[in-house]
């Protein structure tokens, strides 16, 4: 399962199907994965300037978004908006996400990966290594299906 903040500028009708949706098929392609096999998501169901996460949290959307996740019972999954997300889910902020191997939701605890939002990486491609590195570091071993 992948996981955005939410849908980008140039999205059509589909999530992730423009220039964030490029560049992620090519990663997920990479790392041995078949794009059109893995769940997509977004924690906002539209695009919002400067949401607030931590207020969205707390009026409930991060208890949505976990329900979200239960339902769809990945077995892994690489989140993209580190930040706004883990605000949203409740974690500290401050917590260097880079470290973080799981999220834990309401029905239990799955691997995870937790990264710059796509728009980021687009503007410094050299930052997809340390993506890649953290992939292979937490992630690659895990079963293929996502």
């Amino acid at each position: 399962m992948v996981l955005v903040p939410m849908p980008a500028e140039d999205d059509g009708e589909t999530l992730l199907s423009g220039r964030n949706g490029k560049l992620l098929d090519s990663m997920l392609g990479a790392m041995g994965l078949e794009p059109a096999t893995v769940y997509r998501a977004s924690a906002l169901p539209a695009r919002i300037a400067l949401p607030d996460w931590a207020g969205l949290g707390m009026a409930g959307l991060g208890a949505v978004l976990k329900r979200h996740i239960a339902l769809a019972a990945p077995e892994r999954m690489l989140v993209f908006g580190r930040g706004d997300i883990l605000t949203l889910l409740g974690h500290d902020s401050a917590q260097n996400a880079h470290h973080l191997r799981v999220l834990n939701h309401e029905s239990g605890s799955i691997p995870a990966g937790f990264e710059y939002d796509l728009e980021t990486l687009l503007a410094k491609p050299s930052w997809k290594a340390g993506v890649w590195q953290r992939w292979l570091d937490g992630m690659a071993g895990q079963a293929v299906s996502a």
